[in-house]
């Protein structure tokens, strides 16, 4: 660097230096001199006060750190669920309505249920009439075993000991076969139990009385996973403070000494409504966390309420508290200035401190209530205001929409009730009256399937018939067989007559058992035709069912057309035409309005832009027409939003999580409204709607106005204050407000402000 430009360097330096100089006398001119203002005598500070300098109070406040989190007031829900995957048939409830414990609400895929259940309880049939038949047959078995022994006896053979052990093999096959038949029977039982408790799952009931706040959306399919939620029931009698904002894994305030909130005006304990050890742990495994809840023992919760909840690590009870804009340090030491006379003289004074938080600091020592110590600050004091006493009031945010439809809170489900080829139209948003015609299905095989039924049941006749001609051909030559012997016996002998040694012993046997093995021979074969007959019987009566069932499908007809049962909307189907469909099957659905006549669902849906939160449970809507009419009307229910809703709870020792999952189509935050008279929908073409958002009864709410805000450069730390008049005159009071980027007339204020005290404007 050059000389020259080395003396230009120092020479601006030095030019800087003069005038910083020259700055902070002029700065210090000003303070001495008030620039023409008369400000009260303010001590020798360690650190200059910068901008107005005044006095406040010292009062008793609540001191610490506080955190703070936001809840609604929402009822206990109780989820229809099932365990495994299924399809959903029916649904018979829409949001609004009201259930009793143990009312059907819907239905899942049950026919092939209980056409097993159906086969199950035939083969039963068959094997215990197996079982009789067995049991008759070894009856003759052994009759005629007691017949050969006792022939032994009188002709004092030596087969007795050879008869004694047949008897007693034919006693153990008895045994084993009826053992085999019992173990079927008990198989197709415990089958019959299981397919039951499955029939009877997948049954919706409602396992709690109250009102339906969610249904399935299930236009676009019928199929539901397992432990998810096809209908919720809300019991608005038992009713909690639910916070979307963190979840039972998130939630840090569980150590906190002090936990409330204010109703009415006043501090209102609150403790968590928590969850068992065991169901907080299998949330954290399944990583399916549910919101964080509370209950507040003994108040008396409103639905649809915001509630603001206070946590502090500390006692929530008041004490000595000075602004930390009023304290100055020396060391370990804190001192204030006090105001000592109306000249604004002050005096020095040494306290001893406390628990401190982001504005005020605990003096425990040194100052008394209503002392007035001075506090700097970087904004003036107003000298032109306008005086408002502060009041609780009903702070409501209004949310006006322009877009409204109508609501079919109901669905029909049609399936395919065959296995084949889809044929339809494209039907999505069409109104459909019944008798409609609403797809039709070219069925697989056509006429085949008739036949086949058919042809079981000439199988079946031709086989009974077989068994008959087979039966009186057998029969006959038994019965010649009889005759025979019976003609012969002059040759033989009658038993009584015959003695030991009139022939070989093996010819005496076989004449005195002939005729007895022969009758044994024909009970048998009565015995099969009677089981025959009654298994022909059974046979015919299932196989006349499943032809009855075929016969169905339009006598044979190749195609099924399936027709609208109600007036509706049709939705848009999820399969294409013409493609295969198998039987049970979700083709479409059908929304339409409540069959009972009851006061007409509205659905509202947020515009995809802007702050729209949902509609309050339980708030009030007003439906406003082109034609100046307006009609009111209430929120009854909002959907779970676009992450959907976990529930957690224990189930007969088992720790279960359901899942309520977004509607599909629209905004995610939907919500029902029930309007007190009928809304004809051509009305809502151009109608607006107002409906009741964030709801906060009996707080402090002062005109928005009335506001300020400061940031700090350094931290850029934002703190809202209000000027509060106090003894006349103007004092800057920190405040928290509730958050919202909506615009409001009033600001909710949370912290700082309590009714009867006069902020300015």
């Amino acid at each position: 660097m050059s000389r020259k430009e080395t003396e230009k360097r120092e020479y601006r330096q030095h030019k800087r230096g003069a005038l910083r100089l020259l700055l902070l006398l002029f700065l210090a001119c000003l303070m001495l001199q008030g620039c023409g203002k008369k400000l009260p005598k303010a001590p020798e500070l360690l650190d200059p006060a910068k901008g107005t300098v005044s006095f406040r109070p010292v009062t008793k406040r609540v001191v610490g750190y506080l955190r703070m989190l936001y809840g609604n007031v929402v009822p206990m829900e109780y989820p229809c669920y099932w365990e495994k995957n299924c399809e959903i048939t029916s649904v018979k409830v829409g949001v609004g309505d009201y259930v009793k414990e143990g009312d059907v609400v819907a239905v899942a895929d049950k026919e092939g249920l209980e056409d097993a259940i159906r086969e199950s309880n035939f083969r039963i049939s068959s094997l215990q009439r197996q079982r009789e038949k067995t049991v008759k047959l070894y009856d003759q078995t052994f009759g005629l075993l007691n017949y050969k022994k006792d022939t032994e006896v009188y002709i004092e053979g030596n087969d007795l000991a050879q008869i004694l052990k047949e008897e007693q093999i034919q006693q153990e096959n008895l045994r084993y076969e009826l053992a085999v038949i019992d173990a079927q029977i008990k198989s197709e039982q415990e089958q019959i139990r299981t397919k039951k408790e499955k029939l009877k799952s997948v049954t919706f009931t409602a396992p709690h009385s109250g009102y339906v706040t969610y249904v399935k959306d299930l236009t676009e399919s019928n199929m539901v996973a397992g432990f998810e939620n096809v209908v919720v029931i809300g019991d608005y009698n038992d009713l909690y403070i639910e916070v979307p904002e963190t979840n039972i894994e998130k939630y840090q305030y569980g150590d906190y000494q002090s936990k409330w909130t204010e109703i009415d005006g006043k501090k209102v304990p609150i403790q968590e409504f928590d969850y068992e050890v065991g169901e907080r742990a299998y949330a954290k495994a399944v990583v399916k966390n549910p919101y964080m809840r509370f209950k507040a023992p003994g108040a008396e919760l409103v639905l649809g309420n915001k509630m603001a909840l206070y946590f502090l690590d500390d006692s929530n009870e008041e004490c000595l508290a000075v602004g930390n804009d009023s304290l100055y340090h020396e060391g370990l030491d804190a001192f204030v200035y006090v105001k000592k006379d109306e000249a604004g003289n002050t005096e020095k004074r040494k306290v001893e401190i406390g628990t401190a938080d982001e504005y005020y600091t605990e003096v425990k020592s040194g100052l008394s209530e209503g002392e007035l110590v001075l506090y700097s600050s970087n904004v003036y004091v107003p000298n032109k205001y306008t005086e408002y006493e502060t009041v609780y009031r009903t702070y409501t945010e209004v949310v006006p929409l322009s877009s409204t439809m109508m609501a079919r809170p109901y669905v029909d489900l049609y399936l395919a009730s065959y296995d084949g080829r889809l044929e339809r139209q494209d039907m999505g948003g069409v109104i459909v009256h019944p008798g409609d015609e609403l797809f039709k299905i070219i069925m697989n095989g056509g006429k085949g399937e008739l036949e086949a039924a058919a042809v079981a049941i000439d199988d079946l006749n031709t086989n009974h018939k077989l068994f008959l001609k087979e039966y009186e051909k057998s029969k006959k030559e038994l019965d010649r067989a009889l005759a025979s012997l019976q003609e012969n016996e002059r040759m033989i002998g009658a038993r009584d007559e015959m003695g030991p040694d009139a022939q070989e012993l093996d010819v005496i046997r076989s004449g005195m058992n002939a005729e007895a093995e022969i009758r044994a021979q024909l009970n048998s074969l009565e015995i099969e035709r009677e089981y025959e007959e009654k298994d022909y019987e059974a046979s015919s009566a299932k196989l006349a069912v499943d032809y009855s069932r075929v016969k169905k499908q339009k006598g044979g007809s190749h195609e099924a057309i399936v027709k609208a049962a109600n007036e509706g909307k049709a939705v848009a189907s999820p399969v294409v035409s013409e493609s295969p469909v198998r039987r049970g099957q979700f083709i479409m659905g059908v929304q339409r309005f409540d069959p009972a006549g009851k006061t007409k669902l509205y659905v509202y849906q947020s515009p995809a832009d802007g702050y729209d939160p949902p509609a309050r449970i339980g708030g009030s809507v007003v439906l406003k027409t082109e034609d100046k009419r307006e009609f009111t009307g209430k929120c009854i229910a909002v959907n779970p939003g676009e992450k959907g809703k976990y529930y957690l709870f224990t189930k007969d020792g088992k720790e279960v999580i359901t899942y309520s999952a977004p509607f599909k189509k629209n905004a995610w935050n939907q919500f029902y409204m029930e309007m007190d008279e009928q809304v004809e929908e051509l009305w809502l073409a151009k109608s607006k709607l107002e409906y009741e958002a964030e709801h906060f009864d009996h707080v402090v709410a002062i005109p928005a106005s009335g506001v300020y805000k400061e940031t700090n450069k350094l931290s850029s730390n934002v703190k809202e204050y209000v000027w509060k008049l106090v003894d006349g005159k103007p004092v800057k009071e920190y405040v928290t407000t509730y958050e919202t980027p909506r615009a409001k007339e009033y600001a909710l204020i949370l912290r700082g402000v309590s009714e009867g005290d006069i902020v300015l404007k």
